[in-house]
């Protein structure tokens, strides 16, 4: 992918025990991170495919869980551009890097000098990237492996659709919010899901659904709503581990 542009990709609705329906999510995304931790790091700026950022009731959503770390490292986020399998964070001459699975290369050293988050890049794909926060007080020389997985019932997720629900059918619609986190102009933001995928369609106005939809343009610090609606066919069966894939895609 060039530079310039980014697709963010989201594994997302879960259909569930019993007939339950949920949701899980991975966002492929770049950006050098924010402050939380007040006087100690200066807020980043926003880049690459995490300039765009997807809230549900006010808070991030995470896509994939990290197992695994080294010493006096937290992983924050991961995109899912990184995929599942064993990741490989390192630490090193007071450096970090990070090597997502199945590539066969680091990416670029950071420096950790303080405490705070940082923003690791894989060598072969700079949109597989996690977001991590240090604690230099801890910190010890070595490499660790950091499995990934699909998170599923996150929190763009509803409640289960129950047996009963499901055999009766089910239509439920929800939004998540798209946000520009970065600098630059966003342009051209389109969202749809995977083709082979039923039951999940999209609108930009909760009017209007279609699998595919395009958001216009995000100005820096803009926001704007993506609508999702389920729908489960009456009698359907229930599958524990379903996942379908939300994909972004944008210019800047």
């Amino acid at each position: 992918m060039p530079d310039g542009s980014a697709i963010q990709t989201v594994p997302s609705f879960r259909q569930g025990a019993a007939g339950s329906v949920g949701i899980s999510g991975a966002i492929d995304q770049s950006l050098p991170s924010f402050a939380q931790r007040a006087e100690f790091f200066a807020t980043l700026e926003a880049i690459r495919a995490d300039a765009l950022r997807l809230y549900y009731a006010g808070q991030e959503i995470n896509h994939l869980r990290a197992v695994g770390t080294v010493p006096g490292v937290r992983v924050l986020h991961v995109a899912a551009r990184n995929g599942h399998g064993a990741g490989i964070l390192r630490y090193l001459g007071g450096n970090l890097y990070w090597r997502a699975p199945g590539s066969s290369t680091f990416g670029a050293a950071v420096a950790v000098p303080t405490d705070g988050h940082y923003l690791l890049f894989d060598g072969d794909d700079l949109d597989a990237f996690v977001r991590v926060e240090v604690y230099t007080d801890h910190l010890l020389a070595g490499d660790a492996r950091v499995f990934l997985r699909d998170r599923y019932e996150n929190a763009i997720g509803f409640d289960d659709v129950t047996a009963a629900e499901a055999a009766a059918g089910d239509v439920t619609t929800w939004s998540i919010t798209c946000r520009n986190e970065s600098d630059e102009i966003l342009y051209d933001l389109t969202a749809w899901v995977d083709f082979a995928t039923t039951g999940i369609t999209l609108s930009a106005d909760d009017v209007t659904y279609a699998a595919g939809v395009a958001l216009g343009n995000l100005d820096p610090a803009e926001s704007v709503p993506l609508y999702i609606k389920r729908t489960i066919a009456a009698a359907a069966d229930y599958a524990p581990r379903l996942l379908t894939h939300l994909h972004f895609r944008f210019q800047a």
